[in-house]
């Protein structure tokens, strides 16, 4: 995908958050599939060719926002007290899912579309910073003996990233019909029971 984030100026800059921003607030009210291009320019003010000067597509407004929110979660990630990881953990996985809440199902749900659908040339799972987050606190949780050392760390990551991506998948097929909030949390103070470690009392 053609990077069109190169050398923009201060007017440009502008012009993309307005169109970033219409777009959102359009696929937040309508949904993605019933937002059209023309919808979006007509609400940020501007040509259907300023459009395409800055975004390839419908799909450009998610990624951007998706890549906006890694940058965001990792800074929040980096804020928190390390003095216990296993809090970490939880704390930094709420603070994902409230993105799924404010964002709401249809375009989590779109968003997991086109990845499965593009097989990952938009934007690549494994680029996700939570990914990177969970990776980060179940090794120094380890080293402070919080978690178990019968599994490795990439093992407890990805088990807790599938976890997260199974429950927020099943609340996109639910249309947002259940507590997603509480579904995770209850799960994840299963899976850290299960990852504790013996001399952990952290859970």
């Amino acid at each position: 995908m053609q990077n069109k984030n190169i050398n923009k100026t201060k007017k440009g800059q502008t012009t993309e958050k307005k169109i970033f921003d219409a777009a959102l607030d359009l696929i937040k009210v309508k949904g993605f599939e019933n937002t059209t291009i023309i919808d979006i320019c007509e609400a940020a003010g501007v040509s259907n060719g300023s459009f395409y000067h800055h975004f390839n597509s419908k799909q450009d407004i998610l990624i951007n926002y998706i890549k906006q929110e890694s940058t965001d979660l990792i800074n929040y990630y980096k804020s928190l007290d390390k003095e216990s990881y296993s809090a970490a953990l939880q704390i930094i996985v709420k603070y994902q899912i409230s993105y799924f809440i404010i964002k709401g199902y249809d375009f989590v749900t779109n968003f997991y579309s086109i990845m499965l659908l593009s097989k990952n040339s938009y934007y690549d799972f494994s680029s996700f910073a939570i990914r990177k987050i969970l990776l980060d606190c179940f090794e120094n949780g380890q080293k402070n003996k919080e978690f178990s050392d019968k599994f490795s760390a990439q093992f407890m990551s990805d088990t807790a990233f599938s976890l997260l991506y199974t429950s927020s998948t099943a609340w996109c097929m639910a249309e947002g019909n259940f507590d997603l909030h509480e579904d995770v949390r209850k799960n994840f103070l299963m899976l850290a029971e299960a990852f504790k470690s013996d001399n952990s009392s952290d859970f």
